[in-house]
């Protein structure tokens, strides 16, 4: 067996007096490696003596990033870890030998102390051996060791997924000291080389924006703190396959089911079926995309969308239900203010219902501007029912009375009516005829109080009056909760 010899160099070509030292000399790479890792000296189990605590500095080259599964929150990475401290046992400062640095593989790797250090959130790791194992040990003549490995890693990841599609992801690279407390091992960044990212990143759905290095602390069950090192990748979610083949789909579907609008209510199968084929084609769009989206616990970006969408269709069918509604009645709503939400209370409420409302409305009101309705309703009301209203007898008012579109365009009609108030029996329905009064002049007095007017809408005109303030209504509604969805997921 070799001893430790002091360096001796032999001038003139000359021979050692010493063979021992003669033998040294002529050591190869691999003998001196033996030589300084022989069982007997070197005890491979231990770790290194150190003065205080051991320091392991820590360096990672990214060589691939990505295939990230989002359904199972896991991505893969390709890494290679270098790890470098100091193990004076491996200096070989006093051997006779021109050799600055030793350098071999996994035979190498094998003889040595090497920190325990373990990927904590792993699924899946193993260390790359094609063509052998991918792992190189550097020995340097102070006994610095560095020890370099490249590990293919199947890591969990945390994905925060409530703006899904349009999530922004952090997914760490856990790294611990597994056998040695911090007191005896501290795992460091290597300053100036902590990251660097060099290979490929195929990442289907996301794009790199930027990284973090931290040191760490783990506190574990027996009550011992274990140094640990974090590298935080940040990603971006690519969101224009979502927009071309989710969103746009979406809003054209919500668009056609408002065409309903604009088909007449008395074409019910047309608008029946418009309205529940928009909603099951949106359903089986929605079907499609499930098995691309990851099934959590919490509401995404996407699903709340998809909910919206499906409100505004299923909406088209109220709608439509409501003027069918109205559209079928036989008897004129009784309206004070020309409004979609009197419209609409008129048209569901009890007709007994209605005559009480009106009657306990009393206050002073103001003159009631019939320029709210349209030409529609004025081509369907001619003059000639106009008159014909004017001549029917007060218990018939309800069935036959119309809107007009303003009290000064019709000062004949304004003094017929008044003339039928006032020649009117006062006990029959005196409430009725106070109503009817109203409808053609700024207030009627009814028991020494001023009540408000009372106009006389017919079922077909309701309908359609509905349908235009509908045309409106959904797509303004529909704009200002777009504002509102794409600047919550955007910012």
């Amino acid at each position: 067996m070799a001893a430790r010899a002091k360096k001796t160099r032999i001038s003139g070509g000359g021979r050692s007096q010493n063979s021992t030292y003669a033998k040294i000399e002529k050591l190869s790479r691999l003998q001196l490696f033996d030589e300084i890792t022989n069982a007997n000296i070197y005890k491979k189990d231990n770790p290194p003596e150190s003065d205080g605590t051991l320091e392991v500095e820590v360096s990672i080259i990214v060589n691939a990033f990505g295939n990230i599964k989002t359904r199972d929150t896991k991505f893969q990475s390709q890494l290679t870890i270098q790890q470098s401290w100091k193990d004076k046992r491996l200096s070989f400062v006093d051997f006779a030998t021109d050799l600055v640095m030793l350098k071999g593989e996994e035979d190498f790797a094998n003889k040595i102390w090497r920190p325990s250090i373990i990927v904590t959130n792993e699924a899946s790791s193993s260390v790359i051996t094609v063509p052998q194992s991918n792992s190189l040990v550097k020995v340097y003549q102070d006994g610095t060791v560095i020890y370099s490995y490249r590990i293919r890693s199947e890591t969990y990841c945390s994905l925060y997924l409530l703006k899904y599609p349009f999530d922004r992801q952090q997914c760490n690279v856990f790294l611990e000291s597994w056998s040695l407390p911090k007191d005896k091992l501290l795992l460091k960044w290597k300053e100036g080389e902590e990251v660097d990212f060099v290979g490929r990143f195929p990442i289907q759905e996301f794009s790199k924006t930027g990284h973090t290095i931290k040191t760490l602390n783990n506190t574990r069950l027996d009550g011992q703190t274990y140094s640990m090192l974090s590298l935080e990748v940040h990603l971006a979610r690519e969101y224009g396959f979502f927009i071309i083949d989710w969103y746009i789909p979406s809003i054209i579907l919500v668009f056609m089911s408002w065409v309903s609008f604009w088909i007449d209510p008395s074409s019910v199968p047309a608008r029946v079926n418009f309205g529940i084929g928009t909603v099951f084609t949106y359903v089986v769009l929605r079907r499609l995309m499930a098995n691309l989206v990851p099934r959590t616990g919490v509401a995404k970006a996407l699903d709340s969308y998809s909910l919206i969408c499906l409100i505004y269709m299923f909406s088209t069918l109220i709608e439509y239900a409501i003027v069918n509604t109205v559209w079928r009645r036989t008897k004129e709503l009784e309206i004070r203010k020309l409004s979609a939400k009197n419209v609409l209370k008129s048209a569901m409420s009890h007709p007994s219902s209605r005559r009480q409302s009106l009657s306990l409305g009393m206050s002073t009101s103001s003159v009631f501007d019939l320029n709210q309705l349209s030409m529609d309703s004025l081509n369907e009301t001619g003059p000639r029912q106009r008159a014909g209203a004017l001549a029917n007898d007060s218990q018939h008012h309800m069935s036959t009375s119309t809107l007009t579109t303003s009290c000064n365009s019709f000062p004949d009609l304004q003094e017929e009516e008044g003339r039928r108030n006032s020649t009117s029996n006062p006990s029959s329905s005196g409430e009725g005829a106070a109503a009817r009064g109203s409808a053609f002049s700024s207030s009627n007095m009814v028991n020494g109080n001023l009540e408000k007017p009372v106009y006389y809408l017919k079922p077909h005109q309701a309908g359609k009056y509905i349908d235009r303030r509908a045309r409106i209504l959904f797509p303004v509604s529909f704009l200002i909760v777009n504002a509102i969805y794409w600047t919550w997921v955007v910012l």
